[in-house]
C-alpha cells in the first residue's frame, strides 16, 4: 500500500479557507480563536519547510514595504507616547502575524488550482446551509446555529450568541438573516466575494457548471441580506454584462430584463423592503449611516496626528470601514504606502491577481477587511498570482 505524504500546500490552502469561520471559536482569554491555533500550527510547519529548503523562496516587496510601515510607525507612536502599548500591543502583533503568514505563504505553500477548486465546493455548501437557515427560520420559526462546532463544546464570542435566541426575532422587531458559520452577513458576503466573482465571470476556467454555483452563492448572499453583499454582486456582474454585450445586444438585453425584474420582485417582498429600509436608515443600526456616521472623526479638530496616526487602538468602540480606520491610526504617511503597496501588487500580478485586489480594494470602502480576519482569504489568493506570468486559461 503506498504511503501518503504530507502535503503541505494542501495544508496552507484549507488554512485560508478555514481560517475565517474558524475564527469566531475563542479558546483562549475571548483572544486567541480557534483560527488563530490552526493558522499559527500551519506557520510552524511552513517555517520549517522553509528551513529545509536550499533555495529560499522571495517574498512580495510591496508588502514587506507595508509591514515595515506599520512596525516603524506603532515604534513611534509608542516612543512619542500617542498609542498605548498595553493596549496596542496584542491588536499590532495579531495584525503583523496575519500580514506576515500571507507574505511568507503566498509564493512557495499555495497550490492555486486545488484552493480554487476546494473553495468552490466549500462556497457551495456553506450557500446552501443559508437556505436552510432561511427556510427553517421562515416556514418553521426554528433558528440553525451558526456555531455548529458547539457540538464539540465549542462556543462563540458572546456577541452572537443572539442569533440563537428566537426571543430576539419575536413579531419581527428585529429582521432575521441568515449568515451560515459567519457572525453576521457581512462576513458570509465578503468570504464568498473571492470566489462569486470568479465563477460568475470564468476567471480561472471555464467549466460549464461555474454559472449554476455561482447563482446558488448570489442568491444566498441575496438572503442574507447584507448590503455589502449587493454591491459585491453588481461589482460582479458588470464584467459579465460588460462581454456579453459585445457579444450579443439581444442577451444583454434578455440579462439586463432578468436583473430587473428579479431585482423588483426582491424589493416588493416584505424580506427584501425590510433589507432596503435597514440599509437606507437613519438609525444607528442602518447599514449606510452605521458605517459612515462616525467617518467625521478621522478629520474632526480632535484628531491632532493627521500625519502620524494615532495608533491602532485609538477609538477602538467606534466603527470605522478599512480606509478611514487606516487613516485614523496610521495618517496621510500610512495611507499613502498603502496606496503605493497596492499600486506595485497591481502591477505586478497577473490578471486573476488584479481582479481579486479590485474586489479586495472594494470591500474595503464598507468593511474592516484591510485589519480583519478576511484579509487571511484575500491577500494569499492575491499574492500568489504576484510576479507570475501564466494568463487566464493557464492556470487550471
Amino acid at each position: 500500500m503506498k504511503e501518503r505524504k504530507f502535503d503541505i500546500k494542501k495544508f496552507t490552502s484549507w488554512t485560508i479557507l478555514l481560517f475565517v469561520p474558524l475564527s469566531t471559536y475563542p479558546i483562549f482569554m475571548n483572544s486567541v480563536t480557534l483560527g488563530d491555533l490552526l493558522l499559527i500550527f500551519n506557520l510552524i510547519f511552513v517555517i520549517l519547510s522553509l528551513f529545509r529548503e536550499k533555495n529560499r523562496s522571495s517574498f512580495p516587496t510591496p508588502m514587506l514595504l507595508y509591514i515595515t510601515m506599520l512596525l516603524v510607525m506603532t515604534l513611534f507612536h509608542w516612543l512619542l507616547g500617542i498609542g498605548s502599548i498595553s493596549e496596542e500591543i496584542f491588536s499590532i502583533l495579531r495584525y503583523l502575524l496575519y500580514l506576515s503568514y500571507c507574505l511568507i505563504v503566498s509564493k512557495r505553500f499555495i497550490d492555486f488550482n486545488y484552493t480554487y477548486n476546494s473553495y468552490k465546493k466549500l462556497s457551495v455548501i456553506l450557500a446552501i446551509y443559508v437556505f436552510l437557515q432561511f427556510v427553517s427560520f421562515y416556514l418553521f420559526r426554528h433558528i440553525l446555529p451558526i456555531n455548529i462546532l458547539s457540538i464539540f463544546g465549542l462556543k462563540t464570542f458572546e456577541s452572537v450568541y443572539w442569533y440563537d435566541n428566537i426571543t430576539r426575532y419575536a413579531g419581527n422587531l428585529i429582521l432575521y438573516r441568515p449568515c451560515s458559520v459567519f457572525v453576521e452577513p457581512a462576513h458570509y458576503a465578503v468570504y464568498q466575494a473571492p470566489i462569486l466573482y470568479l465563477l460568475m465571470n470564468n476567471i480561472v476556467d471555464d467549466n460549464k457548471n461555474n454559472i449554476k454555483f455561482s447563482l446558488i452563492i448570489l442568491i444566498s448572499i441575496l438572503l442574507s441580506g447584507s448590503t455589502t453583499g449587493i454591491v459585491i454582486i453588481i461589482f460582479s456582474f458588470l464584467k459579465r454584462i460588460g462581454n456579453m454585450f459585445k457579444k450579443s445586444l439581444v442577451k444583454t438585453l434578455i440579462l439586463a430584463i432578468l436583473i430587473i425584474v428579479v431585482g423588483y420582485a426582491f424589493i416588493n417582498s416584505d424580506y427584501g423592503a425590510r433589507i432596503i429600509d435597514r440599509t437606507f436608515s437613519e438609525e444607528s443600526n442602518g447599514a449606510i449611516n452605521g458605517r459612515f456616521s462616525e467617518q467625521n472623526i478621522v478629520f474632526s479638530e480632535n484628531n491632532s496626528h493627521l500625519i502620524i496616526g494615532n495608533g491602532m487602538s485609538y477609538e477602538e468602540d467606534i466603527y470605522l470601514p478599512s480606509y478611514q480606520r487606516l487613516f485614523l491610526s496610521f495618517g496621510v504617511i500610512g495611507f499613502v504606502i498603502f496606496v503605493i503597496s497596492m499600486l506595485f501588487i497591481f502591477g505586478g500580478t497577473n490578471v486573476i491577481g488584479k481582479k481579486l485586489l479590485i474586489l479586495y480594494l472594494l470591500t474595503m470602502f464598507g468593511t474592516m477587511s484591510l485589519f480583519g480576519t478576511t484579509l487571511l482569504l484575500f491577500l494569499p489568493l492575491i499574492l500568489t498570482n504576484y510576479r507570475n506570468t501564466k494568463n487566464i486559461g493557464e492556470v487550471i
